[in-house]
């Protein structure tokens, strides 16, 4: 599936929505990560994914190094 930068962009901001907020800390199940059964773990992983497809987008190596 390709995504363009700014679809990857939303995409991040969600998941951090989603994720980084005292309601994911208090009650895991009730984020939309956790009701669709995604572990914590899970839901880091598919961050870093995320993360990945962005530097692609914005021609960058994992360590932010312009390529």
């Amino acid at each position: 599936m390709k995504l363009s930068k700014k679809e990857v962009e939303v995409l991040m901001a969600l998941m951090a929505l989603d994720t980084e907020t005292d309601q994911a800390d208090e009650n895991w199940s009730e984020t939309v990560c956790g009701i669709n059964e995604l572990t914590k773990a899970q839901a880091n992983l598919l961050y870093s994914k995320l993360y990945k497809k962005f530097l692609e987008t914005n021609n960058q190596s994992a360590t932010g190094v312009a390529k």
